[in-house]
């Protein structure tokens, strides 16, 4: 970001200008400070519960179930990752137009509304400019069709994906175009694989799985939790709602199946699964609403709110104590970069330009570091020295960073020439 709004709208290798360009406001009003950042997530949360329950309550066209929904969705802790990783903004943000897309062509579909027709359109290209998940749409809307408005013939189904699936189409031909033709590179396609038995399996660990994406096939709960909702589809009368919900997890997971990022067994704390359960989580919600809200209207007003009343207590409070678990993983991995980052400045005030760096026993990867101390300077020449053998050429100034850690914490940095210090540790070559 400390390069300027061009570097951030092509950041990623991809071409979502809608949450990329956010940043930019942020970073100046905000700079290094997290206290923006975190301004913006949880903003953006808030109303994405709230735009839940309204495409809820459109959809259902009920108070109760469409606020319980938003109220289990706002309170989950599967996708929480979303919000904790400042560069998930554009998952939270592509949350918002989705809603809104799907708000939009529910009222045309009851209204008829060329307004609202082309207003469902142009918030489904907002949402596609923010990230590429958004492309589970068509299959959401053909869900839509068949459940809710009882549409059966192919060529009805196709013409009414069709604008919305030209867009994705659009979007994917021309966004790698785009960037080669400003001498960029596009995502790198190492981070897309197919995986058939992950597409099909891992959304349903929606239910169930912790935000840190460790994916314990021992817990029962795995099992047992998916089951017993899936059972009560023959027990309740809302089951065209309940397949809906149940579709909805599956096929918004679909499009993010692809990226090798995610991962069940994350060896990296950025590499859970929890940031691409995030949409898919609304339709667990959406399907824990509907059956709390089908026991009221079987058993009764007493029983149903008694039995509501105990789920979502205890629904609350397990992923609350998730969150703020995951939270404290968050916060522990990002210590010691700013420890060190804070150590770096007191010995290096400042870097020239053409800088060359080595730091032994630091706080993260070498690609991490060295990103870490480019943007804390702000200074884009920052280069990791790979070779030992390396001499500075002309213009260019070499060190050497040694690191000393402690219990506590703290930190003990030793800045030397680099040349100097390979000399000293390899006298003999």
């Amino acid at each position: 970001m400390y390069k300027g709004p061009l570097d951030i709208l092509f950041g990623y290798g991809s071409f979502r200008i809608v949450s990329n360009l956010s940043w930019w406001p942020i970073f100046l009003i905000s700079g290094f400070d997290p206290v923006g950042y975190n301004a913006l997530s949880f903003s953006m949360f808030l109303l994405d519960a709230l735009i839940f329950y309204f495409m809820c309550r459109e959809l259902l066209g009920k108070i109760f179930p469409a606020a319980l929904a938003a109220i289990l969705f706002g309170g989950g802790a599967v996708g929480a990752d979303a919000l904790f990783w400042k560069c998930s903004n554009n998952t939270i943000i592509c949350f918002f137009f989705y809603m809104l897309t799907l708000i939009f062509y529910l009222q045309w579909r009851n209204k008829k509304s060329a307004y609202l027709w082309a207003a469902s359109l142009a918030t489904f290209l907002l949402a596609m400019l923010s990230k590429e998940e958004a492309a589970s749409l068509p299959g959401i809307i053909i869900l839509l069709e068949l459940l809710f408005f009882g549409e059966r013939r192919i060529t009805v189904l196709v013409k009414r994906v069709a604008p919305y699936t030209a867009i994705i189409i659009a979007y994917l031909a021309f966004s790698p175009a785009l960037f080669h033709l400003v001498g960029r590179e596009p995502e790198p396609n190492k981070f897309f694989q197919l995986r058939p038995l992950h597409t099909l399996l891992t959304p349903w660990t929606v239910f169930s799985l912790p935000p840190d994406g460790l994916l314990q096939t021992s817990s029962p709960f795995l099992y047992l939790i998916p089951t017993v909702l899936f059972a009560t589809i023959f027990f309740i009368s809302e089951k065209k709602e309940l397949c809906f919900a149940f579709g909805w997890v599956f096929l918004t997971f679909v499009p993010q199946s692809l990226t090798s990022l995610g991962q069940t067994t994350p060896k990296y704390l950025f590499n859970s699964i929890s940031r691409y359960l995030f949409l898919p989580s609304a339709g667990a919600a959406l399907a824990l609403a509907i059956v709390l809200a089908a026991v009221m209207s079987r058993w009764g007003r007493k029983i149903g709110i008694s039995v509501t009343v105990i789920v979502t207590g205890v629904y609350l409070t397990v992923n609350h104590f998730r969150v703020q678990e995951r939270g404290q993983m968050w916060r522990d991995n990002a210590e010691p970069i700013k420890v060190f980052l804070k150590a770096m400045k007191g010995a290096i005030p400042r870097f020239p330009p053409n800088s060359h760096v080595a730091v032994v026993n630091g706080p993260i990867g070498r690609a991490y570091t060295e990103q870490a101390l480019r943007a804390s300077y702000g200074n884009p020449d920052i280069t990791w020295i790979i070779d030992a053998a390396y001499r500075p050429k002309q213009g260019e100034h070499a060190y050497f960073v040694s690191c000393n850690w402690w219990q506590d914490n703290s930190i003990r940095i030793n800045v030397e020439d680099f040349v100097s210090a390979m000399s000293r540790l390899y006298p003999d070559q």
